[in-house]
């Protein structure tokens, strides 16, 4: 699917033409399914290439749909950060030499999650509803 010598810049900037709003919930599986492998270095390049793609967005540049909508595109930005912020403490945790701070930083972590689910499942039921919405409203 992409070559070995491809940037994250080039693999996102592919992903944006080719898969349009729903690149960055392509990335976002990614990342996680590298996060469950422990494949540190995967989950950097895929985290590069949401990165990428949101400012790619905020250039103007990004992925929009049809109608202009791109609130769902922004909130699964947000939802990526999540991941990131959990990944983070996840790895502070297990550096931390303290029991106590390996638990907080543990329960921060699950915290992260938690909300980058809850999130990505209300931007996925607000997808469902823009494409249940009649064609005539959505010019309006």
């Amino acid at each position: 699917m992409f070559e070995q010598s491809d940037t994250a810049s080039d693999v996102a900037e592919r992903l944006g033409r080719e898969m349009g709003p729903g690149a960055f919930s392509f990335v976002g599986r990614r990342v996680e399914a590298a996060r469950q492998r422990s494949d540190h270095a995967d989950v950097q390049f895929w985290n590069q290439i949401a990165h990428e793609l949101a400012h790619r967005v905020e250039r103007g540049q990004g992925v929009r749909t049809l109608d202009g909508k791109s609130d769902v595109w922004r909130f699964m930005q947000r939802i990526e950060y999540c991941r990131h912020r959990a990944l983070k403490a996840e790895r502070e945790a297990a550096a931390a030499k303290a029991t106590t701070r390996r638990r907080e930083l543990t329960d921060m972590a699950t915290q992260w999650r938690d909300l980058a689910l809850h999130a990505e499942l209300i931007a996925q039921m607000a997808e469902r509803a823009d494409e249940r919405e009649p064609v005539s409203s959505k010019a309006a």
